[in-house]
């Protein structure tokens, strides 16, 4: 079993609505991947959009840009989701970035004998385990460093990623211990 989540803020930071589940999967992409039908699916269901999807996985991006034979049909389905909406940009953030959905993944994963397996919980108001990390990101308290080469940098702006500046030091995010980081 796997847990999967993913939250919705407005242009301010603000919660909208957040989600998250336990369910099977193949492999981390394929984890992945269907976090993000889930989440297109609750964007449509409460009309989200213009909407700007970020992902801390290069995975997930190529996958969607180039396809993967093992899960053809789960992408495809993204797809699907992502034409019915003109306004829908998917890019690349750090993990990071994405700490306040990492942290209801982590709670899904922990919880996955409390909920039924591929059952999808909506939060209106976020969960206790992350309105401090929400808080401290909106404040602008949550600042670490990051060093990478300008070689990475390039290739994760071409992905969409906002926080690299030119031919320089990155400096970004919440600093979380991952043991995929």
């Amino acid at each position: 079993m796997s847990g999967i989540s993913g939250i919705f803020r407005d242009s301010s930071g603000k919660w909208i609505i957040g989600f998250q589940k336990s369910c099977y999967s193949l492999f981390p992409l394929h984890t992945e991947l269907q976090a993000l039908y889930d989440g297109l699916q609750v964007a449509h269901r409460f009309k989200l959009f213009p909407l700007k999807v970020e992902t801390d996985s290069t995975d997930v991006i190529n996958a969607i840009n180039n396809g993967h034979s093992t899960l053809a049909n789960l992408i495809y389905s993204c797809k699907l989701l992502r034409r019915q909406e003109k306004h829908l940009l998917l890019r690349h953030n750090f993990r990071e970035g994405n700490a306040i959905a990492d942290a209801l993944t982590k709670e899904a994963k922990n919880k996955e004998k409390d909920y039924k397996p591929e059952e999808l919980k909506l939060y209106v108001v976020p969960p206790f385990c992350v309105q401090q990390m929400l808080a401290m990101d909106m404040s602008g308290t949550s600042k670490c460093s990051k060093e990478l080469s300008i070689s990475a940098c390039n290739m994760l702006k071409a992905m969409g990623n906002q926080n690299i500046p030119s031919n320089s030091i990155l400096h970004i995010g919440l600093s979380q211990n991952n043991e995929n980081a």
